[in-house]
């Protein structure tokens, strides 16, 4: 079974959300657990860390459980495989703002599970004219290109052992016409989370997106743009 355990915020919770289902459905056997915080940057998971504190909620396998946890106990409770750090995303596209806790985190994770692979989660671009206004962003192609570069230059910092383009995914879902972001304009919506549940699979698991049978229960969702999505996956991994 593979172990796997993200560190984040609503985006790697939303990430995470179909992860699981579409991994099962592609034949893996998996365990997923998400520990996060809403808007979680990297500067507060170094603080919980140096403090011990219980302030995650913990997802498994997509599912919240009403849980509270720290970093440090999860850290400690199995033998994980694969690990994923991420920024939150008002402050993803400011280097500034991953000093010097990327490395920290980096350091603590390898420390304490020194046989898991260490990767970054790419996050993506807002859609919403209000928050790009907020944050002094001209569009959301400008955003993104301000967070590649951050992220990649922290996966260097880091010595990731693997990058999961979440990001890019979401963005190029944006320039196909499809509607990956929930009504807020920020978080993914059920399409986008989709699109990033197979971009997970795809890295970690090595499963193409392309003929994944996984469908979204309840989702009123085209079959045309479930194939699009697949094929955005697979294009933006092949790069």
């Amino acid at each position: 079974m593979v172990k796997i355990l993200a560190i984040g915020n609503s985006f790697s919770q939303n990430a995470n959300h179909y992860f699981h289902q579409i991994a099962v459905a592609s034949g893996v056997a998996q365990k997923n657990v998400n520990l996060f915080i809403g808007g979680c940057p990297m500067s507060l998971h170094f603080r919980n860390i140096m403090e011990n504190n219980e302030a995650y909620d913990f997802q498994f396998n997509g599912e919240s459980t009403g849980l509270k946890v720290s970093i440090g106990k999860v850290l400690l409770s199995d033998t994980w495989d694969y690990i994923t750090i991420q920024q939150a995303s008002s402050e993803s596209f400011k280097w500034e703002c991953y000093e010097p806790y990327v490395k920290f985190l980096a350091d603590h994770i390898r420390t304490l599970c020194p046989g898991a692979k260490l990767g970054i989660h790419e996050t993506w671009a807002y859609v919403s004219e209000e928050r790009l206004t907020r944050f002094g962003l001209e569009s959301t192609e400008d955003m993104y290109a301000r967070i590649k570069p951050c992220y990649e230059k922290a996966a260097k910092v880091i010595d990731a052992d693997f990058y999961i383009p979440g990001g890019e995914v979401m963005i190029e879902g944006v320039r196909r016409g499809l509607t990956v972001h929930g009504g807020d304009g920020f978080h993914a919506g059920a399409l986008g989370e989709y699109m990033l549940g197979l971009t997970w699979n795809s890295v970690i698991n090595g499963k193409k997106a392309e003929g994944n049978p996984f469908r979204i229960f309840g989702a009123e969702i085209d079959e045309d743009d479930y194939l699009l999505a697949q094929e955005i996956v697979d294009e933006v991994l092949s790069r």
